[in-house]
């Protein structure tokens, strides 16, 4: 769901459109809204009367998962700013979902803010979410307008716009005012926010591919700036870092990679129990292959608990570095000798899943850096380095 509304403040007639799913509702500053009959009208308005110069602002909501989406378009008076918080809840109640994010704005603009949700905060499909929206003065804060805005998380959006703050700093190479996680690309040097990842575990803990905005690079830079070393467009936060089964999981694509990278590829199981875990490890037949080849150097993780409560092992193969650009994939299968069960479903001879195959594809491609490679992938036994 996701909804649109274009204030216009110009003189003392402020007008105020509402689309919801497909039609328009006009009303004035007096008119009372009629009660919404579903999720999706829920939308209420609160404009007070300002002067010129002329204010129209058009936003367009959508609550997802871990954040959520407010695209603004239009014109803006001198000194305003949009202010905005999601809450967990119709009608800006519930948790709050984000602190008060300030939107800078200045005349005519376009901007997208992903607004990314507070520490363990999250919505699960079917559940509602509410954004507090208000123009306000940036340095007395008096407030010329507020409303707030309603939806059901039913999927996300991308942002439609590329204008871009990071925590008020101006930003390139993703979209929206980004609250998150600061991270420094060890190549390239560029200081990138997390606002998001793939939902699958790393060997290490963490999520593979986060998705993150770039913090935008000073107007004069010393040396050569990071941009004109690499191009990372369709890099991942983890190059290198392929989990086998990503085909099924198209967030898990390992994205662009170079022949400078180190290729690790990486699979799992987990269970309600550590137990159902190792019994899992103790009747499991794998075989990984690459083009064909299968990996023989297989390394096995300790069972640990993770922080969605379950446990889990990690399965590695490291392939090395040097790999000649081409076409690769990996070919994942998986057998059982006895039935097993990890707490939620059975596995294996005699149950509904005998065994598992899946693929993961993938691309290598000359590095941009000019870096001279010696090749010594692929090669028979593969991974031995």
């Amino acid at each position: 769901m996701s909804k649109k509304l274009v204030l216009s403040l110009c003189g003392f007639v402020p007008i105020m459109m509402v689309w919801i799913t497909g039609f328009a509702l006009a009303q004035n500053a007096t008119a009372v809204p009629a009660v919404p009959t579903s999720a999706a009208a829920r939308a209420t308005a609160r404009p007070t009367v300002v002067g010129t110069p002329t204010t129209n602002v058009s936003y367009f909501f959508v609550v997802c998962d871990n954040r959520a989406i407010l695209d603004l378009d239009g014109i803006i008076g001198r000194n305003q700013d949009v202010f905005v918080q999601v809450f967990r809840g119709f009608g800006g109640t519930g948790t709050a979902l984000t602190n008060e994010i300030r939107v800078q704005l200045d005349g005519t603009f376009q901007s997208s803010s992903v607004l990314q949700y507070n520490t363990n905060e999250s919505l699960l499909l079917g559940q509602p979410g509410s954004a507090k929206l208000k123009i306000a003065n940036e340095t007395t804060g008096k407030v010329t307008f507020e409303t707030t805005v309603d939806d059901v998380q039913d999927g996300c959006a991308e942002p439609q716009f590329t204008s871009t703050t990071i925590n008020g700093t101006t930003a390139t190479g993703g979209t929206g005012t980004v609250v998150g996680t600061p991270v420094v690309d060890a190549v390239t040097g560029l200081t990138r926010i997390v606002i998001g990842d793939s939902g699958i575990y790393k060997p290490d803990g963490g999520k593979l591919n986060q998705v993150y905005a770039t913090l935008k690079e000073d107007v004069v830079q010393i040396g050569a700036r990071p941009t004109e070393i690499e191009d990372a467009q369709g890099r991942t936060s983890n190059p290198g870092l392929i989990f086998a089964e990503c085909n099924v999981y198209p967030k898990a694509n390992p994205g662009r990679l170079f022949d400078t990278d180190r290729l690790v590829v990486y699979w799992s199981w987990f269970a309600k129990t550590k137990d159902q875990v190792q019994d899992h490890i103790n009747n499991a037949a794998y075989d990984i292959q690459i083009n064909g080849q299968s990996a023989t150097k297989v390394s096995l993780s300790e069972i640990k608990q993770l922080d969605d409560g379950k446990f889990w092992v990690f399965y590695t193969a490291d392939l090395g570095d040097s790999w000649q650009a081409g076409d690769y994939q990996v070919g994942f299968h998986l057998f059982w000798n006895n039935a097993i069960s990890d707490g939620f479903a059975k596995y294996g001879p005699g149950t509904t899943t005998e065994r598992i195959d899946d693929t993961c594809t993938y691309k290598i491609e000359p590095n941009p850096f000019g870096t001279y490679v010696n090749f010594k992938n692929p090669k028979v036994p593969i991974n031995q380095p």
